[in-house]
């Protein structure tokens, strides 16, 4: 039997069984064998989401419709973008259990419960309020939800000891806690991901020396996509980039010779009479704040340009400085979800120069770095560019090896120079030992590279 399916298996059943460490170790050691095992990654993608892991389960989910196509990544890539703000809720229901404000706590707890994502986390500090509050009758179904992912915890374990010396909880079987549902995530990883995978299994195989992230083809739209997405969708089509213009009167400008020095003379007087032409004769106010109320970042670009400095008075510079950093703020997060959606289309051209744009703004620490520079060396690897590939796998490993993006990319990285540049594929494999010197990626193919 292929090892990714063998060890796939194994993880889905310790996750039947309540055993999430396990699972989430056999998932691993399944992605190890085949990156592409489209089961193994939603199922990690999902024990991550139980334990409060967003990040880490949305790269995860990110991964597996880039390189599958999988429409149910896809979804759940959209559902959870609105737990962001329940990450935001559960740390100030921390915050309000230190302060003793218990009820309070309750109530910004119970408003997280209403997802899954973190609920074991989630379903834990429940369980103490209730019990700081004397609340037992209320602590038992908690204590059963919670089992049914984790039922390795000792803390949860003993406090349903407690609970049934105390009369308050029955002793549970395992077939009582076996078919409890947790939620309607739950239910669309078993029932969807399990069938998807069992059906396509077999072309799953081990990853050779040619093995690149290869974008699968976009299937059809779900016919139930909510509101959200489709929202989504439409907001990074909506904006073409106002500045093409100007970007390809410089490139023609560089094309010229020495031996046209004169033509270049006029050239550029005439660009410097055209741009003073466009300048605003007054401060555009009203297009700077309807810009910015619309986070148009392509829009903002273009009105900056065109604002002479020299002409302004105080309070417009005000607004000026305002939108200039708003856009050094967002930029870099406005064109990532521009390139997305070109990816999302196969367009991998045009996303290339919605990503390079947001790289102009680009700086350690600066929102979505990582994630952008990430999504231009994976492209690169696609598309099988190679100084492209190096400069930001180069890139990811300076600025961001502490990432979820790390791992994956210098195996990847590695994979792919080795028959182009072993040098640089060992050095790749160095860095992925180096950093992750227990992952599941250093196989028999990494150890291969690192012995040369």
């Amino acid at each position: 039997m292929n090892k990714s399916v063998k060890y796939y298996k194994k993880a889905l059943k310790f996750y039947y069984d309540g055993n999430i460490d396990k699972a989430l170790n056999y998932c691993n050691k399944s992605i190890s064998f085949n990156i592409k095992n489209s089961a193994a990654l939603s199922l990690k993608g999902l024990l991550l989401y139980f334990k409060g892991e967003l990040k880490e389960a949305r790269n995860i989910w990110e991964r597996n419709y880039k390189i599958n196509g999988d429409e149910v990544a896809k979804k759940y890539l959209v559902d959870s973008r609105a737990d962001f703000e329940k990450m935001d809720i559960y740390d100030e229901a921390i915050l309000k259990m230190q302060e003793m404000k218990i009820s309070l706590a309750i109530k910004l707890l119970l408003h997280c419960k209403k997802s899954d994502f973190n609920c074991l986390n989630v379903n834990k500090k429940l369980i103490e309020c209730y019990l700081k509050k004397g609340e037992y009758d209320k602590i038992t179904d908690l204590v059963s939800e919670f089992k049914i992912i984790d039922k390795k915890d000792v803390q949860v374990k003993n406090v349903e000891k407690e609970l049934i010396k105390i009369g308050v909880k029955e002793k549970e079987s395992n077939k009582e806690v076996i078919f409890k549902i947790a939620g309607g995530v739950v239910v669309t990883i078993l029932i969807v991901g399990a069938i998807k995978y069992f059906v396509n299994f077999v072309k799953n195989t081990p990853i050779d020396t040619k093995d690149t992230v290869v974008m699968g083809n976009k299937g059809q739209e779900e016919n139930r996509i909510d509101k959200e997405e489709k929202e989504y969708n439409n907001k990074v089509a909506e904006e073409e980039d106002k500045t093409n213009n100007q970007e390809d009167k410089t490139n023609s400008e560089e094309v010229n010779t020495t031996d046209d020095q004169e033509v270049d003379k006029t050239n550029n007087e005439e660009a410097t009479t055209t741009e003073d032409q466009n300048k605003y004769a007054s401060f555009p106010k009203d297009e700077l704040e309807e810009s910015l109320e619309q986070k148009n970042v392509d829009s903002l670009i273009s009105i900056l340009k065109k604002i002479d400095e020299n002409t302004l008075s105080i309070n417009d510079r005000m607004s000026y400085n305002k939108a200039q950093k708003y856009v050094e703020k967002n930029a870099v997060g406005y064109y990532l979800e521009k390139g997305n959606s070109f990816v999302a289309d196969e367009n991998y051209e045009k996303a290339i120069q919605e990503y390079e744009k947001g790289m102009k703004y680009f700086k350690k620490g600066v929102s979505y770095g990582e994630d952008i520079v990430f999504e231009l060396a994976s492209i690169n690897l696609q598309l099988e560019i190679v100084e492209e590939t190096i400069k930001y796998c180069d890139m990811l490993h300076e600025n961001y090896s502490d990432s979820g993006y790390h791992e994956d990319t210098m195996y990847q990285a590695a994979m792919f120079m080795k028959s182009r540049d072993m040098e640089k594929a060992k050095e790749y494999a160095l860095k992925l030992k180096e950093v992750h010197p227990n992952s599941e990626y250093i196989n028999s193919y990494i150890k291969e590279i690192l012995s040369q």
